[in-house]
């Protein structure tokens, strides 16, 4: 029962932390670009400190790169909001 609640307790951390970047890659294109960059995100996958994010179109990419210091400002302060400490993540980008 204990590792059970061990596991659930993991995924539901990784969920969050997903869904954080999820919505602040989507909050900062809506804000500066003006864009929906919904269609064009694929996944999210965390693998200790390093998140991958892939996305649909290299363009896209592109795009990601170029607003990824405002993107990860969102996110680490909307981390330290939920997790009250600052989880140094490396947040990589691939297509």
């Amino acid at each position: 029962m204990y590792i059970s609640n061990l596991l659930w307790k993991r995924n539901l951390n990784e969920l969050v932390i997903k869904s954080i970047l999820w919505n602040s890659i989507i909050e900062i294109f809506r804000k500066n670009k003006n864009f929906n960059i919904l269609p064009f995100l694929v996944s999210i996958k965390i693998n200790n400190n390093i998140i991958l994010v892939k996305v649909s179109r290299p363009i896209i990419k592109t795009e990601v790169m170029i607003e990824r210091e405002n993107i990860n400002n969102l996110f680490k302060s909307k981390i330290t909001k939920v997790y009250n400490n600052n989880n140094d993540f490396i947040i990589k980008y691939v297509v």
